[in-house]
């Protein structure tokens, strides 16, 4: 039975090493994506600031497009919150045990 709980917490230590593989943030990497989440902002801006009245719908189109692209590029920049597999595998048996 010990043998048994060994290996399970070494397969799940294994397994979890990889989300703790990158954790190293370079400072000028940051900077430079500040720099450009700055840039689509402003830009961001002044796409919306623009007077469309006297835009022609082929002008309109490429803003509503430039628009979505800034915003898209926005989110991915952002980021978000990964988990990974050895990370969920973890959950899910600390779930199962205490339920």
């Amino acid at each position: 039975m010990k043998t048994v709980k060994y290996i399970l917490v070494a397969f799940v230590l294994f397994l979890a090493a990889p989300a703790f593989a990158n954790i190293v943030s370079d400072s000028s990497v940051r900077v430079e994506t500040e720099a450009r989440v700055k840039q689509l902002t402003q830009r961001l801006a002044e796409v919306k600031a623009i007077d469309r009245s006297t835009l022609t719908s082929d002008e309109k189109k490429a803003l509503r497009q430039e628009k979505k692209e800034l915003k898209k590029e926005m989110k991915v920049i952002s980021g978000g919150v990964y988990v990974s597999v050895g990370a969920l595998i973890l959950i899910l048996i600390l779930l199962i045990i205490l339920l």
